[in-house]
């Protein structure tokens, strides 16, 4: 799932495992993570350096990994 500007992410229907974090969008990371239980969150470098700090501390207190893509660059999902 692809999180961005619009912050669109209560969608019934949809169960997904990784999401990605894009175009910094203005969210609260606990309610997103509460709401979706996602496996692994992604944050590219489209987003502001503090604000990627904060989701990781979201995605630690929650034991789910965290990749900052700004800093560790590409990363390889086998699905």
């Amino acid at each position: 799932m692809v999180l961005d500007k619009k912050a669109i992410y209560k969608i019934p229907s949809i169960k997904t495992t990784h999401l990605l974090i894009t175009n910094d969008p203005k969210v609260n990371m606990d309610r997103v993570l509460e709401y979706l239980h996602h496996k692994m969150v992604f944050a590219d470098g489209s987003n502001k350096p503090w604000n990627i700090e904060r989701w990781k501390q979201s995605c630690q207190k929650r034991n789910i990994p965290f990749v900052n893509l700004r800093t560790n660059g590409a990363y390889e999902i086998i699905l």
